[in-house]
């Protein structure tokens, strides 16, 4: 040991017990007192044990206690104030590390921790505290939440969480382990390598963790912390320690990335996320691109199940706006939630906040149009359709420019459609006797429509203030079979006449020319053409006439289910209604768990069926020589095979002249016994004359029309017809297509009686959910796509007349 200084000044006689000659000339015994009384005072006021040499000479004790001076007040290495440090460390339960720790990790230079400046490590707040406590747990005062030391927070093993026990070991614990292999893990140790290995080996990630922990500043310890928590599963300790580290280190520059790891534990616990509007514009200016695309669409999907999708689409519009992230963005997301969006002002906000979005500019004006009109604001809409006129002027875009002079015009129809006005189109000029016939139906029914709806006195006479209404209007308009001029015509009722809705066309065609021209101006079309595929052109386009696909799944269902009939064939003619029919009948019999045995056209009017019924009888089989002789020798004719359950005849409208040929036929091929199914072209007046009927005894046929069904408006159609109609000559009973027109003006009435459907959106919205509505033709509705729904009538011959099946 060194001797004080103040012991090395004694003189040197003095030291040996020999009086030597001093110029003091005070006796030996004052030299002796004195000494004895500075070793008493050394003795009891200084802690450490008497040494021989100043402190003051050692230049390594003046290094670690009296450093030098500087301008400024010295900071603790953690950057916090000593009164805040003692508060953290006493929630936290922080224990100091000891200096046989520190000092062989501070040789390594790649964890050594940052020395900052005197104006860095000064203290600041960046906020107040975010998050005081977890909402979502009642007695959260009582839970203890802290940053342990050590490894007291992970697993011993994989699955299985141990807190490690330290007390057990002696002081010199640390010196049984090898220093060899220990200096060797702490060289390969450091805040790098913990999060090299957070996602693909977490555990080794926290035993490199555990190396270098004493040595990290307090939130970069607890930040390491919170990821090793959150990739070992441990969701919970990971939100409880995030709240505490948000609480209580608010000022750290690590506030977002915890907010974000906040978020995964919630979302990881399928909790619900929790916000914060501070800290979100905080993540947005600090947080890592990677980072923030993912905490952005957390926030979004969460939005989007509590059903606020304002706020899930503007999470996606601020990663696109985010140069860092937009590249992440998802522009189909983006889309669907704009098309999903129903807050007008919420649209407008978003609009206005991010109006410098090319994709913003180009979606959200005629989104925010759409929403306008449908919620009936259209002097807003006009306004706004205005503004969008004008810019696209400005930048000189032709194409859509006049795209928004045609929405201008759909608009301009909206604010002055006459709810009390109903357009026709038929073919009123055409000279073709058939076509002539359908239109004169048409117009029956429709004129009928115009009356009231049935007022019934007692004993079921009609009233006699049955009077046309007047309120209602029909203005008509010629098609002229023409495509073009449908399209002319129909844009003159919409623009001109004010309409509310258009019934008709008739034919194909002109059907489908005039539904691409109520898709454009939204106006609702019911057509009365056969085409089934017609209403398939957008969601203003209705049809109501014959259903096939409703026939023939009648007919397969009730062959199934009341003959057990598993294989069928099928005979149709061969046009369009014939090729659709038997396609139907097929995907309708494969639909039951049926077989199709053959399938076999016809021309119409055909005078010879031999080559159709061999086919599907079996004669047309390939025989071997010796058969063919051995029928021959016999003077034998080939039976025919019926190896199947019932035969669909599909003859269509106007075919019973090609059923007169068929049933003799079938008789010659002993198929009496055989199921026969007949589509609605059965369903004529001159069935019960068709030769040789009588012998088959299973004949059923299904239509939606007929006058075998009873009913209160079903009475009031035919005796009404009867009543206006019977003056004409060559007067006959009411056709389906009197009771199709006679229903679709009797649908759009009683829709029309109420002011909310005094729209084009309203009033197809109406119809499509319109059930149930008592019409000539049956129950009524309309499917999704706009077809018409009726419940088939199933019929038969019984006793020379046709008969319904009940």
């Amino acid at each position: 040991m060194k001797p004080f200084k103040f012991y090395q000044d004694i003189p040197f006689s003095l030291k040996n017990g020999k009086r030597t000659g001093t110029s003091s000339g005070l006796p030996i015994g004052f030299h002796i007192l004195v000494t004895f009384t500075f070793c008493l005072a050394s003795w009891i006021l200084l802690p450490t044990p008497l040494q021989s040499q100043s402190l003051l000479s050692d230049p390594d004790w003046l290094v670690r206690h009296n450093p030098p001076p500087s301008e400024e007040r010295e900071i603790p290495p953690d950057n916090i104030s000593g009164y805040d440090r003692q508060v953290i460390e006493e929630l936290m339960g922080l224990k100091p590390a000891s200096s046989e720790k520190v000092a062989p990790v501070l040789e390594k230079p790649g964890i050594r921790a940052p020395k900052l400046t005197a104006d860095e490590a000064r203290p600041r707040k960046i906020l107040e505290p975010f998050l005081l406590g977890n909402p979502s747990a009642e007695n959260i005062p009582e839970i203890e939440l802290n940053f342990p030391t050590g490894s007291t927070l992970f697993e011993d093993s994989p699955g299985i969480l141990m807190p490690r026990d330290f007390s057990e070991r002696g002081d010199n614990s640390s010196d049984q382990l090898s220093l060899e292999s220990s200096e060797k893990n702490k060289s390969n140790a450091s805040i790098e390598s913990v999060q090299s290995y957070l996602l693909e080996d977490p555990l080794q990630a926290k035993i490199d963790f555990e190396q270098i922990e004493h040595q990290l500043l307090l939130e970069d310890r607890a930040r390491l912390k919170i990821q090793l928590l959150y990739h070992l599963d441990r969701l919970q300790a990971a939100e409880e320690m995030c709240r505490a580290f948000l609480q209580e280190l608010s000022f750290s520059l690590w506030v977002p990335e915890i907010y974000y790891y906040l978020q995964l534990s919630l979302q990881g616990q399928q909790k619900r996320l929790e916000r914060n509007a501070k800290l979100e514009n905080l993540s947005l200016s600090n947080l890592k691109p990677d980072q923030l695309s993912h905490l952005l669409l957390l926030l979004s999907e969460d939005a989007i199940q509590q059903g606020n999708i304002t706020t899930a689409l503007r999470y996606r519009l601020e990663e696109l706006n985010n140069p860092l992230t937009s590249s992440n963005a998802d522009e189909e997301v983006i889309r669907e939630l704009l098309r999903q969006m129903e807050s007008v002002e919420g649209l407008r906000n978003l609009f206005q906040t991010y109006a410098d979005l090319e994709l913003v500019q180009e979606w959200f004006p005629s989104r925010l149009l759409e929403m306008l009109v449908a919620e009936q604001r259209f002097r807003e809409a006009s306004g706004q359709l205005d503004l969008m006129l004008e810019d696209a002027r400005s930048l000189n875009e032709a194409e859509k420019t006049e795209n928004l002079k045609n929405l201008r015009r759909r608009l301009s129809v909206t604010l002055n459609v006459n709810p009390l006005r109903i357009g026709v189109i038929l073919p009123l000029s055409s000279n073709h006797p058939r076509i002539s016939q359908l239109v004169q139906q048409t117009l029956e029914g429709l004129r009928l429509g115009l009356y009231p709806r049935p007022v019934l006195e007692e004993e079921g006479k009609l009233s006699k203030n049955n009077h046309p209404l007047q309120d209602i209007e029909l203005v008509l308009r010629d098609s002229k079979l023409n495509p073009q001029t449908t399209r002319r015509v129909f844009r003159e009722l919409v623009e001109e006449e004010r309409v509310i809705a258009v019934i008709g066309p008739l034919a194909r065609k002109t059907s489908e020319a005039a539904a691409e021209e109520a898709e454009f101006w939204q106006v609702p079309m019911i057509s009365l053409s056969l085409t089934s595929s017609i209403p398939e052109t957008g969601p203003f386009v209705f049809r109501n006439n014959q259903n096939w696909e409703l026939e023939v799944d009648s007919l397969v269902r009730y062959a199934k289910e009341y003959y057990q009939a598993r294989r069928f064939v099928i005979l149709y003619i061969q046009n369009r209604e014939g090729h659709e029919k038997a396609r139907l009948f097929q995907k309708s019999v494969l639909a039951y768990g049926g077989k199709i045995e053959a399938i076999v056209g016809f021309q119409r009017e055909q005078k010879s069926f031999v080559q159709q019924f061999d086919a599907f009888s079996g004669k047309l089989r390939s025989m071997t020589p010796d058969e063919a002789a051995d029928l021959e020798e016999l003077g034998e004719k080939e039976d025919p095979v019926l190896n199947f359950d019932a035969v669909f005849v599909a003859i269509g409208s106007g075919g019973m002249k090609d059923l007169q040929v068929i049933f003799p036929y079938a008789s010659v091929y002993q198929m009496q016994k055989t199921l026969f199914l007949g589509d609605s072209g059965w369903n004529h007046p001159a069935l019960p004359f068709v030769p040789r009927y009588q012998a088959f005894r299973k004949l059923v046929f299904t239509d939606g029309y007929t006058r075998l069904q009873s009913g209160v408006e079903r009475e009031y159609f035919f005796k009404l017809h009867e009543k206006e109609m019977f003056r004409h000559q060559n007067y006959t009973r009411p056709s389906s297509y009197s009771a199709y027109a006679f229903d679709t003006l009797s649908m759009i009435k009683s829709l029309l009686k109420e002011e909310a459907n005094h729209s084009h959106g309203d009033l197809k919205q109406a119809l499509l959910n319109i059930r149930g509505f008592p019409g000539v033709t049956g129950t009524l509705s309309f499917d999704e796509k706009g077809e018409i729904q009726r419940d088939m009538q199933l019929l038969t011959l019984q006793r020379g007349n046709i008969a319904s099946i009940e």
